[in-house]
């Protein structure tokens, strides 16, 4: 379907924006950090979180997609995911500096990619294991369907399987956009040991101003902040929520959420009109994807074409054998190193750090558990209580733990004495939101004819949860919990390292030796140690318990019609 001239129009108008905005970045522009600029604060970190979100959307959709689809490749992808997932963004601050910003040599331009990269390794996760969950559990009878009406590539994609995805992955991406804010202050100041780069936005201005103690700018800060998440989730968000439940599985129709906002973008001509030319686009952009595709399987029948094609393959999968062995190479000399040469004092206190920070994210994974499903039943079954709290639920997870310092510092260490609660409080902000937007999902993937099945049954109360709510949450719960430790796994550098006033606040883990490794001693063999402690420890907890617990859950209380 060929576009018409002005859809081109605005097309090329935002490729110009884009490319202009760069070319600013490029030239170094200077911004102040003063409160008369927090708009264009917010400007620059909506900017990285925007263009951020849509390299995580492409990578989750690809990724999931093939591993939902591919068994054998899957049982590689998922495992690397979960371990993915679970490195702290902190661990890939080296990669950050030394492959980006050392690339682009130290620029303005590198920075933005390095900033952009980091936040995009805090929400991609997340959206691309709920891709992954929601081509698993596509009914067969729908895949039998479209199997024999004959689609194929990427008419099967569009037909059934983004469809099939579009609940959890608006669901997702809420969160995942919730986690960008949360992870913006550490993507936009990047620290490692005396290399420091920073960037203009709101995560850097609410660094500094908490750092210096500066309640004022603190709180003035987090407003701008409150108020663009406030936005964003009544003009897209909560549309995007109520336009994705149409496309849930039921054999009957049952209540939906709605939208004032959803409602105005539907029957606004404005809007219907800039609908019609999205969709538009986006078929214009399979058709024309989908042509290439068949005009390389025509190429592909000449022989000599087929060689050459080959050739280039393999001389491309060398290169890249190359650069991996080069990779590699470096590792080893660094594990080769850190074996022949005296280890860091601080990397003794690995294993027992390693026990502490489990303890806490144990605490704060059961206190998270508490709440969020009675709240997600809840929210799932009063459409009032959704409308209320599912806003405020997301505005509280976008905000930054570092912004609920000041608190922490005047009220709980006052109290306590020390960091260790304190930590569990802020290891709750990372992880507890996961839990509840998963388990909302899953409560409301009950169908409405087993709920009419309950009814008529008269299963009420206590029953009716156990046999029918629970179970068709758990998958998605197993899947929150899984994300939920890996959150919480990222939080630990912010929870158990707190810079206040001009003072340091921390407590025994590996959130503060990673901290220490990468602000204090920017020393790569602890941060070596300790991310590969880590990721040795999740891995092991991954692989042996959620994977088994997730396949469990799959395969018990999976709905089938």
């Amino acid at each position: 379907m060929p576009l018409d001239a002005r859809a081109k129009l605005v097309l090329l108008l935002l490729a110009l924006g884009v490319v202009a905005f760069t070319a600013v970045r490029a030239l170094h522009v200077q911004v102040p950090s003063d409160l008369a600029s927090l708009p264009i604060l917010a400007f620059f970190s909506l900017y990285r979180m925007t263009l951020a979100y849509l390299l995580a959307l492409v990578f989750s959709l690809a990724y999931g997609y093939y591993a939902a689809t591919h068994a054998q490749a899957g049982k590689i992808m998922v495992p690397l995911l979960d371990v993915l997932q679970s490195v702290p963004i902190l661990g890939f601050f080296p990669a950050a500096v030394l492959l980006i910003i050392s690339a682009m040599g130290g620029s303005a331009l590198g920075i933005e990619m390095a900033a952009i990269f980091l936040i995009f390794t805090s929400q991609t996760w997340n959206i691309t294991f709920g891709v992954y969950e929601s081509i698993l559990t596509i009914p067969r009878e729908l895949k039998q369907v479209t199997e024999s009406f004959g689609l194929r590539r990427l008419l099967y994609f569009e037909k059934l399987v983004l469809p099939s995805v579009m609940p959890k992955l608006v669901y997702n991406s809420t969160i995942s956009w919730a986690n960008g804010w949360y992870f913006l202050i550490a993507s936009e100041i990047i620290s490692l040991g005396s290399v420091k780069h920073k960037l203009p936005g709101l995560g850097s201005f609410l660094v500094e101003t908490t750092a210096s103690g500066d309640l004022g700018g603190t709180f003035a800060g987090l407003f701008v902040l409150v108020s663009v998440i406030l936005a964003l989730d009544l003009l897209v968000w909560k549309p995007l929520t109520v336009w994705s439940e149409k496309f849930r599985y039921e054999a009957s129709a049952g209540a939906r959420p709605t939208s004032t906002a959803y409602r105005f973008f539907k029957w606004s001509p404005t809007f219907r009109t800039a609908k019609q030319r999205l969709t538009r686009a986006m078929e214009w952009l399979f058709d024309e994807v989908e042509k290439g595709l068949d005009y390389y399987d025509e190429l592909m029948k000449h022989a000599w074409i087929a060689s050459i094609v080959s050739w280039a393959t393999k001389g491309v999968l060398l290169l890249l054998g190359a650069l991996a062995l080069n990779t590699l190479g470096g590792l080893l000399l660094l594990v080769w190193e850190i074996f022949t040469q005296p280890l860091p004092p601080q990397a003794y206190d690995i294993p027992l750090a390693l026990l502490y920070s489990f303890g806490r994210l144990v605490a704060a994974y059961f206190i998270s558990l508490l709440w969020t499903v009675p709240t997600a039943i809840l929210i799932s079954e009063n459409h009032a209580a959704q409308r209320f709290l599912i806003p405020v639920f997301e505005v509280a997870a976008a905000v930054p733990a570092t912004a609920l310092f000041p608190i922490i510092v005047l009220v709980v260490i006052r109290f306590t004495g020390d960091l260790n609660f304190a930590a569990i409080l802020l290891l709750l902000t990372g992880m507890q939101w996961y839990l509840l937007f998963n388990a909302i999902v899953g409560a409301r993937n009950l169908p409405s004819e087993l709920e009419t099945v309950a009814k008529s049954f008269h299963v009420k109360g206590i029953p009716y949860y156990q046999k029918f709510v629970v179970p068709a949450m758990l998958p998605s719960l197993v899947t929150g919990s899984v994300i939920a430790f890996g959150g919480g796994w990222n939080a630990l550098f912010v929870s158990e390292y707190v810079a206040y006033g001009g003072k340091v606040y921390s407590t025994f883990g590996m959130g503060s030796l990673l901290s220490i490794a990468t602000y204090q001693l920017g020393s790569f063999k602890l941060i070596f140690l300790t991310l590969a402690a880590m990721i040795l420890f999740i891995f092991a907890i991954n692989h042996f318990f959620w994977r088994r617990l997730y396949n469990y859950v799959l395969k018990k209380y999976r709905v089938e019609y």
